[in-house]
């Protein structure tokens, strides 16, 4: 393992473990240098990849802030997670991997549910 995976991971697992709070002040590039003797490009490193990864955020003139904050619902009942994954500060997107248009078999759809879906009589749904 990595030094900067090393510092990475021990950030994240004091995230998780809550004794980093969302808001908290994250050790600075220096502070990062001087606790596990490592060069600045090391420290900055560690710390680029939790802000990629969502665990803090970085301002300038000011240092790096826990951004985190875990998602303690259940999976379960009827609410959006997207506006979910918002209230925690996280960015929620999309991304299509694949797409295959496979007709196993073609359900005829009754008046009603094709004009409450809005769909043409022989339109597909996946």
């Amino acid at each position: 393992m990595t030094k900067y995976d090393i510092i990475k991971n021990d950030i994240k697992n004091a995230i998780i473990s809550k004794k980093l709070v969302l808001g908290d002040k994250v050790p600075s590039e220096s502070e990062i240098c001087k606790q596990y003797n490592v060069s600045r490009i090391t420290a900055k490193r560690a710390l680029n990849e939790l802000t990629n990864d969502g665990y803090i955020k970085r301002k300038n003139g000011s240092g790096s802030y826990v951004n985190y904050q875990p998602i303690e619902h259940l999976l379960t009942g009827f609410y959006r997670l997207y506006d979910e994954l918002l209230k925690c500060g996280r960015n929620p997107h999309t991304k299509l991997l694949a797409f295959r248009d496979m007709l196993i078999t073609q359900i005829p759809f009754s008046a009603e549910v094709t004009n409450q879906l809005l769909l043409y009589e022989y339109d597909h749904v996946y």
